[in-house]
């Protein structure tokens, strides 16, 4: 019985010394609100250790570092129609515990309120913005739903400041997503069909572009070679012109060479003609048997 005793006095001891305390602690990263009869009447932002009146002041203590709250998956309507399911989060921090306190007292109860909040302003900014422009997370449209988001803290009198605001992950509805591909399907589909007809086309004009230089090019080479032909043949006649007129017996020995060559070139010329022909004396004594 007497160890059982010693116990409970002791116990009794350390509750009457807890409940007695005069004394907490507010640390770096704390704001303290002093409670009196649970009413706020002081509000101690220094970290330190502060004197309380026992069993009639308490101390609530808030972390005023940087909380994020995020929100559920929201559907967004834009301007142009489209619907997009949007994933947002906010940061933000106590920056007066004493209209924190009154206003939400807890924690969790912030974020639920924060929640709500920022789903109701990324409609509001969000709608009036379009589909494309909210799936590519366009600055203004974020800047406009901080804006708005800060807005309603301060007219909720939360004791909350708003940092910042971001889009998480944008997508489309499922069956929004599957008309959406079934479009980009389509549209890829009619450009291929255009690229491959304007390949056709600039084929076409390749080729023909081609032709035309094969053309022109046969047609010069033609124009030259017989330039050149006609340049030889008035040569060959000036040569043979002058070797005529130097040696007339030459010039007629010439001329029957090339009525022979006429005459036999084909190769299927069948002559019966008499020894002593004069077509054939020249094949048998020569230009001096004339």
């Amino acid at each position: 019985m007497k160890a059982r005793s010693i116990v409970a006095i002791a116990i009794a001891v350390v509750a009457g010394a807890v409940a007695l305390n005069p004394v907490h602690m507010v640390r770096q990263s704390q704001q303290a609100v002093v409670l009196r009869f649970g009413r706020p009447v002081r509000v101690q932002t220094a970290p330190g250790l502060y004197l309380q009146w026992p069993l009639i002041e308490t101390a609530a203590r808030f972390d005023t570092r940087s909380r994020t709250v995020e929100t559920n998956q929201t559907e967004i309507i834009g301007a142009d129609g489209g619907r997009l399911t949007v994933d947002a989060f906010a940061h933000y921090r106590i920056h007066d515990p004493e209209r924190f306190y009154l206003a939400l007292g807890h924690r969790r109860v912030a974020e639920e309120r924060m929640e709500a909040l920022l789903t109701a302003s990324l409609k509001r900014t969000l709608g009036s913005a379009s589909a494309s422009d909210i799936s590519h997370g366009r600055p203004d449209e974020l800047v406009a739903t901080l804006d708005d988001l800060r807005r309603q803290a301060a007219l909720a009198r939360l004791g909350i400041e708003v940092l910042d605001v971001r889009l998480r992950h944008v997508e489309l509805p499922a069956a929004d997503a599957e008309a959406v591909y079934r479009r980009m399907r389509a549209s890829g589909e009619q450009q291929a069909a255009q690229i491959r007809a304007d390949g056709v086309q600039r084929k076409a004009e390749i080729i023909g572009d081609a032709e035309r230089q094969v053309a022109s090019i046969r047609g010069d080479a033609q124009g030259q070679t017989q330039r050149i032909r006609g340049e030889g043949d008035a040569q060959r006649v000036a040569v043979l012109g002058e070797a005529y007129g130097r040696d007339p017996a030459f010039a007629r020995y010439f001329r029957e060479m090339e009525a022979y060559q006429n005459t036999l070139a084909q190769g299927d010329t069948t002559l019966i003609l008499s020894p002593d022909n004069a077509f054939l004396r020249d094949f048998a004594k020569g230009p001096e048997g004339r």
